[in-house]
């Protein structure tokens, strides 16, 4: 504790003046600071509040900018003239000059060299948290060292202790920060910063994409040496390749930016669609192009991670929003979301509408997909429906992935990109396996719902006993309630009937029944076709409903 406060103390006399020299007297106020710094000029109180906090944050050094950059896309939690400031910021790390062999030494201890045939102690690359060097180990492979900046996780924990205190500080004393949740988006950039700071998990990132597309010849995986890899340095491949957008080795290669910009794009749906595992930032500096044409993505300190269950809605949502069904998508909206406070259905049915009707055309020319998430992100934030980590992750991703793709090839058709996939999705819910599962799952949980019923009404009969039960009701809802009530009831059973005909149709097809038509036994015909229309009646009942 005592070390956490020592970080922080470190960074809030730099915070102190930077508050004030651009105006934040008020928030310094409320933290209890007594501020003997100068004044803001009145040439920064005629900028706007938007251009003063993007300048703040420049100031504050990386981790603030990182901070800021995270949220430029957040247009689901702050107001859009703030993340247009935000995508202003930018990296500005200046290399830093130490000894690259100590720290080798203090990380693999002297005989760090017996690996080695040389170092180049001159970085080829340096961002906020590392630097990268060229190396070369004694078996003739090139390397790659990628080591942490000394001292860096000190100043970035200590970073991370003074903003959860200002964003505190704003959450409880300012009105305007309401309806941003700066608590959650703190936490969760806490999480992802964290996560990139540790190399050890870089290289799990590393090995789990070599796995996921090891049979995959469209890319290729740098190798990792894990008997060079700690938290601070992570030794990988050396890849001599270039940059994707990198126009003229590309024709030096005789390769098509075309198929090089599909290849990218199908990758990456792979990685969202059939893996649930994907890149999180892959702009063009990170995807790199082999002169054999194979695309290698690097730098997986940021990725995302789609859990199985959070899968299932992900294809629904897509499925849905391909087929432009609004209400079954803001159902599946509704599942995914953390929270939400929708105070106008109707209104956000026609938002979302407008952005579905935006796809009647599907060159890449013609839809503007960061258009297109801007919105959807300003209709999330109106309605303060708060999506998990994946979801922002996956916004970002889809946005630079588009970008790459307008400089490769402007026509590129990315609905048509998509559809293998959504077929896949669709042909995989019809296998006989897949329904058994589906079905024993929905059994499972109604029979659990059902089993809680003697539960629940023996506590009501005990309320009731004791003078602890309260009704309140109008007449006019008690009789809409029991024709809700009737209707519930029934599409339960007409739910039930289904789950069960489905399961035993599924147990008929693998039967092998010798009576057969089409290559399916005559009784799982009839089956599939009742399921077809129970299926059918259930699903007008609801939108009657």
């Amino acid at each position: 504790m005592f070390q956490n406060q020592q970080l922080k103390l470190k960074r809030t006399a730099k915070l102190i003046s930077v508050l004030s020299k651009y105006g934040f007297k008020e928030v310094l106020a409320r933290m209890n600071v007594q501020n003997k710094e100068q004044e803001a000029t009145e040439e920064i109180f005629n900028k706007s509040v938007y251009v003063r906090i993007r300048m703040a944050l420049e100031e504050m050094g990386p981790t603030f900018v990182k901070f800021g950059q995270a949220f430029s896309q957040r247009e689901d939690l702050l107001p859009k003239e703030l993340t247009l400031e935000l995508q202003k910021l930018q990296d500005q790390v200046l290399l830093e000059n130490f000894d690259l062999k100590a720290v080798l030494s203090e990380n693999f201890g002297e005989n760090y060299q017996d690996y080695f045939l040389e170092i180049s102690i001159e970085p080829i690359a340096s961002a906020s948290i590392a630097q990268v060097y060229k190396a070369k180990l004694k078996t003739g492979e090139e390397v790659v060292l990628k080591v942490k900046r000394p001292k860096i996780e000190e100043i970035i924990k200590g970073d991370l202790l003074l903003m959860k205190d200002l964003v505190k500080t704003l959450t409880n004393y300012f009105e305007f920060t309401e309806n941003l949740n700066l608590e959650q988006g703190i936490n969760t950039f806490e999480k992802s910063l964290l996560s990139e700071l540790s190399f050890v998990n870089e290289r799990e990132n590393i090995e789990r994409f070599a796995k996921n597309f090891k049979n995959d010849s469209r890319t290729y995986v740098p190798k990792v040496y894990s008997q060079l890899c700690n938290n601070d340095v992570l030794c990988m491949e050396f890849i001599d390749g270039f940059k994707c957008t990198d126009f003229a080795e590309i024709e030096k290669n005789n390769l098509k930016r075309n198929a090089i910009a599909d290849d990218i794009l199908q990758l990456f749906l792979a990685q969202i669609l059939e893996h649930g595992f994907f890149h999180a930032d892959p702009h063009a500096g990170n995807i790199l192009v082999t002169k054999e044409g194979k695309i290698v993505f690097i730098d997986f300190g940021a990725v995302g991670i789609i859990f199985p269950s959070d899968r299932q809605f992900l294809e629904d949502l897509i499925i849905n929003l391909i087929l432009k069904n609004t209400d079954q998508l803001i159902i599946n909206l509704k599942k995914v979301a953390l929270k939400f406070e929708i105070k106008d259905e109707n209104r956000l049915k026609s938002q979302i509408l407008e952005i579905l009707n935006l796809v009647d055309s599907s060159a890449l020319q013609d839809i503007d997909l960061n258009k297109m998430i801007e919105k959807f992100q300003a209709i999330l934030f109106e309605n303060k429906i708060v999506m998990p980590d994946y979801f922002i992750l996956l916004f970002k991703g889809v946005t630079l992935i588009e970008g790459v793709g307008r400089q490769l090839n402007p026509e590129m058709d990315v609905i048509k990109s998509a559809k293998p996939y959504i077929n896949k999705i669709l042909l995989q819910r019809l296998n006989p396996n897949y329904l058994l599962e589906k079905g024993m799952q929905k059994f499972t949980e109604i029979q659990s719902q059902f089993s809680n019923i003697p539960t629940e009404i023996s506590s009501i009969i005990s309320k009731l006993n004791n003078g602890e039960l309260e009704v309140k009701s109008r007449n006019e809802e008690q009789k809409r309630s029991n024709v809700l009530i009737k209707q519930s009831v029934t599409n339960l059973i007409i739910a039930i009937i289904l789950g069960a005909n489905m399961i035993a149709t599924a147990l008929i097809i693998n039967s092998n029944s010798p009576a057969q038509l089409l290559g399916l036994p005559l009784l799982a015909i009839f089956g599939l076709l009742f399921s077809g229309i129970l299926g059918l009646v259930l699903i007008l009942r609801l939108i009657k409903r």
